[in-house]
């Protein structure tokens, strides 16, 4: 597969990591979360694989059994920095799962190559075929029975001091957060969906019926013309008049999506986790991790922002490149005691800056709420 798509490459690398047994899934894992890691990585990957036309059906229901699996997991699962948890049934029914999809994709046979730090504090895997530095062999996945995995021995990589600091880093559920805002602008972009007007208010819950859309599947949404409250995650803001929010499948949060601009349709997303450093620290985890994934990653600008509410946070500028599609995120952080926000903004790269002001009016809006 050295001409795969970076879909499949993304999710092969996904799949086969979580088919690993537990002492090769925290060695190979990288300087993160190893169980939070495993699985937004496969939520990641598996979202841009089901936008692909040329999925079968089989492989859609593999991807969808693991799906299942994982929005069905409790917290003591996917407990950060505790690999323990990695030794909890529901991780070996994922193994097993796994395995089978890669034996439905035909890829029964995937090296993996350990982490390196090529700078201090940014880690990548080699590509394929180069050979890693200080490493004498790479975990491979080979398939001996229907439903188990025989793994090699993967060799350990070294996590920095940074990283175990710093405390609960959940630095892919700000990835996943970065890949869902760029996948719903390129999905939209895809299928041509033009938005059509309601006067239906989302404040704080919708109750008009879904607004219909053209060119493609129908995708649930209203127009937001007031204040979109998330009781689930205590906050609120206010989106731009008339931009459509929805709710895609196994995300916490709905999405707002605002009209064609040129190629694309910018949009909206809010996410938020436990974090138990500062702001300025979960900023600066996020924003490795991103450089590290993100091809072409750069800050173009970061300053402090402040709400009208008096409600201080920080907002980062940033452009990059995603499946060869080049856009520009504006992220704007806040924080609650140990539970951190952020709300990422994207649109397309050219003419982007020209949302900038209307992306600050948004954000200038945003409060917690009382629970």
């Amino acid at each position: 597969m050295d001409n795969a798509a970076p879909w499949q490459t993304l999710l092969r690398e996904a799949l086969t990591l979580l088919a690993l047994p537990i002492d090769e899934q925290i060695r190979l894992s990288g300087p993160g979360c190893a169980a939070r890691d495993l699985i937004n990585d496969f939520n990641h990957a598996r979202r841009l694989a089901c936008e692909e036309p040329t999925l079968s059906d089989d492989q859609r229901q593999a991807l969808e059994a693991i799906a299942r699996v994982v929005q069905g997991m409790a917290e003591p699962d996917v407990e950060c920095f505790n690999t323990e948890a990695l030794r909890r049934p529901v991780w070996q029914q994922l193994r097993e799962l796994a395995s089978d999809a890669l034996h439905v994709f035909g890829w029964e046979k995937v090296p993996i190559e350990p982490f390196e730090e090529s700078s201090p504090g940014v880690w990548s895997r080699p590509q394929s075929g180069a050979k890693p530095t200080g490493a004498s062999r790479s975990a491979v996945i080979s398939r001996s029975t229907p439903t188990r995995a025989d793994v090699k021995e993967a060799v350990k990589s070294r996590v920095p001091p940074w990283v175990i600091v710093a405390g609960c880093l959940s630095v892919f559920i700000f990835l996943l957060l970065c890949g869902t805002a760029v996948g719903v602008w390129v999905y939209v972009l895809k299928n041509g969906y033009v938005f059509g007007p309601t006067r239906d208010r989302a404040d704080p819950s919708f109750n008009a019926p879904p607004v219909s859309v053209n060119l493609g599947p129908p995708v649930g949404g209203v127009a937001v013309n007031g204040r979109l409250v998330e009781p689930q995650g205590g906050f609120s803001y206010v989106p731009p008049e008339g931009w459509m929010a929805h709710q895609l499948p196994g995300h916490k949060y709905r999405i707002v999506s605002g009209p064609m601009i040129g190629a694309g349709a910018p949009n909206i997303n809010a996410t938020d986790e436990l974090f138990a450093g500062s702001l300025e620290e979960y900023v600066k985890a996020n924003l490795a991790g991103l450089q590290r994934f993100m091809a072409e990653f750069r800050v173009l600008r970061q300053e402090d922002f402040q709400t009208s509410e008096g409600l201080s946070g920080v907002r980062v500028i940033t452009e990059a490149t995603l499946n060869g599609r080049r856009f520009r995120q504006t992220y704007f952080f806040f924080g609650n005691g140990n539970r951190k926000y952020v709300v990422a903004c994207t649109t397309g790269r050219e003419g982007g800056e020209e949302l900038d002001p209307i992306f600050e009016a948004s954000m200038k809006t945003f409060r917690l709420e009382q629970q």
